[in-house]
């Protein structure tokens, strides 16, 4: 009798294109309930998905501080090139107690986007090991560990500093701009991901919470398909297995998406919280 294989055995045998003695089924560490119903769920073959990182970033000259007032998280980023400022909602429970939401972003206008780029071009890369390895070896073969690397660099933009509204509005009336950020992050990233296309980790997680409604066909193949291939390279390069969390609308980017390099799609939902069955999705992305 073939022994019945591990968790992180089936993750591998899927991302090598090879079939699994079972569908594996992995949810986030912390998602993870607690007490019997965890141990009832991993007794079902439930793996944990751990997330780490194996670099650390410093920027001298650059300084952050953040407090709490009335319901607010309020961050202020400080550098030689002027100030930029944040506020988060705090205490929500739209996802579970605890939740947070930004409801100021960094980036309000052109001359911001100045300050951005000295943060960005101040960053400095250093690799960090210690995390996975200590991981791997404490989950054996009860789930992965997935690396996390940098968004592209648009949608880093969009999640982290600007937010949909000013983007959209930047991209239209101030597109020099805003390319030149993209392109100073670009770089940044680059390094980033040769950093952990050097590391010891196996599968490599791009967050970048693709929607087709907020990042349309045009938008993606002009500024996402570009820096997808290009980063999956690197890592390619380095023997990693790439995945993206895409957990949005896919259908009129399902095409697209089928073109990258990327070796699988994180959190694909299908209906009805999404709009691309598994049957489309398997029919575009057959391999």
């Amino acid at each position: 009798m073939v022994d019945e294989m591990n968790v992180r055995e089936r993750v591998r045998a899927v991302l090598d294109g090879n079939m699994p003695d079972r569908i594996p089924q992995l949810i986030y560490q912390n998602f993870l309930p607690r007490g019997s119903f965890e141990r009832e769920l991993r007794n079902m073959g439930l793996g944990v998905d751990v997330h780490c990182s194996v670099h650390v970033t410093e920027s001298p000259g650059v300084e952050q501080e953040s407090r709490e007032a009335d319901g607010y998280e309020i961050t202020e980023i400080t550098t030689p090139a002027g100030k930029l400022r944040s506020r988060r909602k705090m205490n929500m429970t739209f996802q579970n107690p605890g939740g947070s939401w930004r409801v100021e972003h960094f980036v309000k206008t052109v001359e911001d986007l100045q300050v951005l780029n000295y943060m960005i071009e101040a960053e400095v890369h250093q690799p960090s090991r210690k995390d996975y390895q200590r991981l791997d070896s404490e989950l054996e073969g009860d789930g992965i560990v997935t690396v996390g690397t940098t968004r592209t660099p648009l949608m880093y933009l969009v999640v982290h500093f600007l937010g949909y509204r000013t983007f959209s509005i930047m991209l239209h009336r101030h597109p020099e701009a805003l390319m030149e950020t993209v392109a100073i992050l670009d770089r940044n990233f680059a390094e980033v991901n040769q950093i952990v296309a050097e590391s010891p980790a196996e599968i490599v997680w791009i967050p970048d919470n693709i929607d087709e409604v907020l990042m349309s066909p045009k938008i993606f193949e002009k500024h996402c398909l570009p820096y997808y291939e290009k980063y999956t390279s690197i890592l390619h390069r380095g023997g990693k297995k790439v995945i993206s969390h895409m957990d949005g609308r896919l259908r009129s980017l399902k095409e697209l998406i089928g073109s990258t390099n990327l070796d699988a799609i994180e959190a694909f939902t299908p209906p009805p919280m999404g709009n691309l069955p598994v049957s489309g999705a398997r029919e575009a992305w057959p391999d």
